[in-house]
């Protein structure tokens, strides 16, 4: 990627989601946001009862799917590393006036709760990477902050399918290497698993360059300029287990 001013946003991020959460916050929060035909959390509202449940959603980055939550459940804990997105997260909470919801620091692999404390550990697309290293760790601290007859539930996305419907043109060898594994330690570990999929419109071929675009790379870029291509078509798996 080529070197910029500190002041100037580059072109695209070529697939660096650490500089995503850490510096761009901002275009996250807008890519969490854009769009969305069908929801992705009715299906886990229509799959499982967060009624009077106390959640812990890991990786919860600006809210959105704390916030989803919020709703059903009697409280929701969202657990996030990196201070720029829990800072949107906890300033959309007071603006909206959302009481039951609080955001802590941590990690999937390091959950900062005691033992049986909740009903429900949700992590929707968090990244856990090395996933043979991480997954593991996740389901067991999971395991253990949940309690008797909680549910662990994972929203990710099958191999072949990062980036939605471009992902044989953004061919990222992490992906191409790492899903599989991913998808190999969910089920090894007994998670039973849905697939669905839903659309992602933008509006504009400006905005879906300057959010989708600037997340996967020029050859995203490239591709939904020729094609005026503005909305992303995206299969997710569900992974759920009760313990």
């Amino acid at each position: 990627m080529k070197e910029q001013n500190k002041n100037e946003r580059p072109l695209t991020l070529e697939g660096r989601w650490d500089i995503l959460y850490s510096d761009y916050p901002e275009v996250y929060e807008e890519f969490a946001s854009t769009g969305w035909a069908n929801n992705e959390h009715n299906h886990l509202y229509n799959k499982f009862d967060f009624t009077g449940k106390q959640v812990v959603d890991i990786g919860s980055g600006t809210g959105k799917s704390t916030f989803n939550l919020a709703p059903y459940a009697k409280l929701v804990i969202g657990v996030e590393p990196i201070k720029g997105m829990r800072d949107i997260a906890i300033k959309e909470a007071f603006e909206k006036g959302i009481t039951n919801v609080r955001f802590i620091e941590g990690v999937a692999e390091n959950i900062p709760l005691p033992e049986d404390s909740v009903d429900y550990v949700t992590a929707i697309t968090t990244v856990l990477t090395p996933p043979e290293e991480a997954i593991p760790r996740f389901i067991e601290e999971a395991t253990r902050v949940i309690k008797p007859g909680g549910t662990i539930v994972y929203l990710g996305v099958p191999p072949g399918y990062y980036g939605g419907d471009l992902d044989h043109v953004i061919q990222d060898e992490w992906a191409i290497e790492k899903g599989p594994i991913a998808d190999g330690e969910w089920k090894r570990a007994g998670f039973r698993f849905e697939d669905y999929e839903i659309e992602q419109e933008y509006g504009s071929l400006d905005k879906i360059i300057g959010v989708y675009g600037f997340i996967f790379g020029m050859n995203a870029i490239d591709y939904l300029r020729e094609h005026n291509k503005t909305s992303i078509t995206w299969r997710y798996r569900w992974y759920f287990k009760t313990v």
